[in-house]
């Protein structure tokens, strides 16, 4: 369906934005992790910009899609940046999962 299915991109931003995310959890669970991480990150680079008025609809699918993003990022062999966790404190516990990863943990 992914194949021959093509989102008008026309429709509203936000639409599109959640498009692009639920194909990106989709190709996460079929085990197509460059796929999944490519539209994981067009979901949150077209994510409407939060501002103080935003509602806490826009501020927990952002949220979401960079956990999913920074998991993906792993997944994939590869850290996150540290400037990533600078730049948003609420993604802490993945911070601490990202160091224990790099340290050899395996529990």
């Amino acid at each position: 369906m992914l194949k021959t299915v093509v989102f008008p991109e026309q429709l509203q931003y936000a639409h599109y934005c959640k498009y692009l995310y639920y194909k990106g959890e989709f190709f996460g669970r079929v085990g197509d992790f460059k796929n999944s991480f490519k539209y994981m990150g067009e979901a949150i680079r077209k994510a409407p910009q939060m501002t103080k008025d935003s509602g806490k609809g826009v501020k927990s699918f952002v949220l979401r899609a960079r956990r999913h993003h920074t998991l993906l990022e792993l997944l994939m062999n590869e850290l996150p940046t540290p400037q990533l966790f600078e730049k948003h404190p609420e993604l802490e516990r993945y911070k601490n999962l990202v160091r224990m990863v790099s340290n050899g943990r395996k529990q």
